[in-house]
């Protein structure tokens, strides 16, 4: 089953298209992860939280390895993945929000690096806004696709 692993706000509009489309799932808070779950699939949401912040999450590194088809980070959560990896965040000063490249954008925090084997599929202002973790089965937006109906088609269903 797809988990949902959400952190605060940033959940609903993904939710609502999920319903919509008639995808089963579970929604998970992060303080709810347990050991011996093993998902078909994982999204790790967006949120208000600053991923330089924040620790990272032993519970859900092992979701995140135990999962056995794709794993999706939109934001905050494919910022989390590039932590775990050693990848390179930097801290913004202000929000960045808005439409751009016909995607929607609201963060703070940007990917500017990942290590090896991830792959990046489209850079925007200098940051990454798109990778993709082949031996993983991971890939990371640092846009919201639950936003645009079509992103949402594009960029979650059909990868679950």
């Amino acid at each position: 089953m797809l988990v949902i692993v959400y952190f605060d706000v940033f959940y609903k509009d993904l939710i609502n298209k999920l319903e919509a489309a008639n995808i089963p799932h579970k929604m998970l808070h992060y303080t709810q992860i347990t050991k011996n779950l093993k998902p078909s699939a994982l999204i790790i949401t967006g949120s208000k939280k600053r991923i330089m912040n924040e620790p990272l999450i032993p519970e859900l590194n092992s979701l995140i390895n135990n999962t056995a088809g794709p794993v999706i980070g939109i934001c905050y959560g494919f910022q989390y993945l590039a932590r775990l990896t050693q990848g390179l965040i930097i801290e913004g000063t202000e929000a960045f929000r808005g439409i751009k490249t016909g995607h929607y954008y609201n963060h703070y925090d940007k990917v500017v690096k990942l290590q090896k084997p991830w792959i990046i599929l489209e850079n925007q202002d200098n940051f990454i806004s798109v990778a993709y973790q082949p031996d993983k089965k991971w890939i990371g937006y640092q846009f919201h696709p639950e936003k645009k109906q079509s992103d949402f088609e594009k960029y979650i269903v059909s990868l679950i």
